[in-house]
C-alpha cells in the first residue's frame, strides 16, 4: 500500500503577494536599504530570528551589525513554499564575504516566514 502525500496547500492572490514581499525583502537587505527592509515587518513584529517582539532599534542594531561583518550579500535560487495560510518555507543558496575570514562564504538556507492578515511579516527564522 502507497503513502498518500499531502495535497499542497491552494495558491492563492495572497500567495503571489505574500511571495513578491519575500523577494522584495531580500533585494532590499541586498541593497542594505533598513527603510526598505522596515516596510515589509509588522511594527507588532512577534519575532525576528532569536528576538522576541523585536523593537524598530533591535531591527536597526541587527542588520547594521551583520552589515559591518560582511559584504555582498545575496540570495540566489530563491523557492518560496506554502506550509500553511500565511506560513511559507523560504530556501534559497545565500552568499556573502565575511570580512573577518577575508573569504567568500556560501549557505544553504531554509528561513520560515509567518505574514498577517494585511500583509505583513510578524515572524521569521532559520530552520533546520
Amino acid at each position: 500500500v502507497k503513502p498518500i502525500e499531502p495535497a499542497a496547500p491552494e495558491q492563492t492572490e495572497q500567495d503571489a503577494q505574500n511571495a513578491r514581499t519575500i523577494n522584495d525583502l531580500l533585494q532590499a537587505e541586498s541593497s542594505r536599504d533598513f527603510d526598505a527592509i522596515y516596510q515589509y515587518f509588522d511594527t507588532n513584529m512577534q519575532r525576528y530570528w532569536d528576538i522576541n517582539y523585536p523593537t524598530y532599534s533591535e531591527l536597526y542594531e541587527r542588520y547594521t551589525h551583520i552589515w559591518g561583518i560582511t559584504e555582498d550579500q545575496e540570495h540566489t535560487n530563491v523557492r518560496v513554499n506554502k506550509i500553511s495560510n500565511n506560513t511559507y518555507d523560504v530556501l534559497s543558496s545565500y552568499s556573502y564575504y565575511s570580512l573577518k575570514e577575508e573569504k567568500q562564504k556560501h549557505l544553504n538556507t531554509k528561513t520560515r516566514y509567518v505574514f498577517n492578515n494585511e500583509g505583513k511579516i510578524v515572524q521569521t527564522y532559520g530552520l533546520k
